[in-house]
């Protein structure tokens, strides 16, 4: 079997997500896992959102904000998923921001 990009090489690995063929030359290795060119920015866009919603989830635990301390983080978070997801503003406000408000609450910010 061939790659799927580049034809004329031995695919070494199918990529789990688009189930796909690839040569070495293509293997992008994340998490110990090997996925195609596209697959894989995918892949490092979504490992870097879990980071960034993560690391607000657990300063907002740690508690000690002010309301207006939260929003201006969830803010701050709101851009830095846009730039990984651009056109996506609908989408945070609609599963981020009330997490990010139910954690406040909890955690009294």
């Amino acid at each position: 079997m061939n790659c799927s990009i580049h034809y004329w090489q031995d695919a070494t690995f199918r990529c789990p997500h688009c189930r796909r063929l690839f040569c070495a030359d293509c293997e992008q290795v994340l998490a110990q896992k090997s996925y195609c060119p596209n697959c894989g920015e995918e892949e490092g866009k979504m490992m870097a959102l879990r980071a960034i919603v993560d690391s607000a989830a657990l300063k907002i635990q740690a508690g000690g904000l002010s309301p207006d301390q939260v929003e201006f983080l969830i803010e701050e978070v709101k851009e830095l998923v846009l730039d990984l997801f651009p056109g996506k503003a609908d989408t945070f406000d609609l599963i981020y921001r009330p997490r990010f408000l139910r954690l406040a609450r909890e955690f009294g910010g």
